[in-house]
């Protein structure tokens, strides 16, 4: 007699088994998901002026923020499971360490969301460290997937307290034994005044040095014009650095208008660049940018 028959239904016996295997691996993980299964996510609402950017991410563009006016920027999103199984959410990881981030409903961070439910995320940030624009987020993730179930956006551009005329200086290739001088303007909104005394603008490089030339006010900002020049004492080698706001002249312990001051003027300053050539090339030429 054949074999081909019992060889036939000993096959069918590996499949049934594979596939009853396949289906306890599927209910282990909870109703509708099988093996496969694209990683869970949150769907992001439309709602409190939050913009969906995709089904489990979302923005908020806040415009243009003032930070002595609004120091702190608090955003509610929205999230809904519409998944057919529970949904932890274990870990909320900001972007950076300027910015918080809480569940108000609740309190606890890690929180499970049933199919259906929707749960308010609340970003705060402290915007008095941060320049320029505002590009930060925060995922949300499960315990068990290191692909986010959620992403949040805020979006933005600072009214910046204190501006510089260039981002950098460069002072090109300056001959040993000579020196190099560029100009730069500091713009302060005066609010920044009634916070405390402001500090100095030093050097971070003993042979650069600046020079205050005129300083002025007008419409609530103050405008300080420098000369900054370079006269490097080694005969070859970069010159480089920054120029920041110095420590300001105040108590130990500084009342709280101070420290805020300090934290505004903490991230305000320019890089300078610069080579000593001693080889009878011709030098590059100085530049602001």
């Amino acid at each position: 007699m054949s074999t081909a028959p019992a060889a036939f239904v000993s096959g069918l016996r590996r499949r049934f088994a594979a596939l009853l295997l396949i289906g306890a691996a599927a209910a282990s993980r909870g109703p509708g998901a099988v093996a496969g299964d694209a990683p869970l996510r949150l769907t992001v609402l439309n709602k409190g002026g939050v913009v969906r950017t995709g089904q489990a991410s979302g923005r908020y563009v806040l415009g243009t923020v003032d930070p002595l006016r609004t120091p702190l920027v608090e955003r509610t999103f929205t999230l809904r499971n519409d998944n057919n199984q529970a949904v932890e959410i274990y870990v909320l990881q900001a972007s950076c360490g300027c910015a918080t981030v809480d569940v108000p409903e609740g309190g606890s961070v890690r929180r499970t969301v049933r199919p259906g439910e929707q749960v308010a995320v609340r970003l705060s940030l402290d915007v008095t460290t941060l320049r320029g624009g505002i590009r930060q987020n925060v995922k949300a993730y499960t315990r068990d997937s290191p692909v986010p179930v959620a992403i949040l956006e805020l979006q933005g551009t600072l009214r910046d307290p204190v501006a510089f005329s260039a981002s950098q200086l460069n002072f090109g290739d300056i001959p040993a034994g000579a020196k190099r001088s560029l100009p730069l303007t500091v713009t302060i909104d005066e609010r920044l005044l009634a916070m405390g005394r402001l500090p100095e603008l030093v050097s971070s490089n003993p042979d650069v040095r600046l020079v205050l030339d005129r300083s002025a006010s007008a419409r609530g900002l103050l405008t300080r014009v420098y000369t900054v020049t370079a006269r490097p004492r080694g005969r070859s080698g970069p010159v480089a650095g920054m120029l920041f706001f110095g420590p300001p002249a105040v108590a130990p312990k500084p009342a709280p208008p101070a420290q805020r001051l300090v934290a505004l003027l903490a991230a305000s300053g320019v890089s300078f660049a610069g080579r000593v050539v001693d080889d009878g090339a011709p030098p590059a030429a100085a530049s602001t940018r």
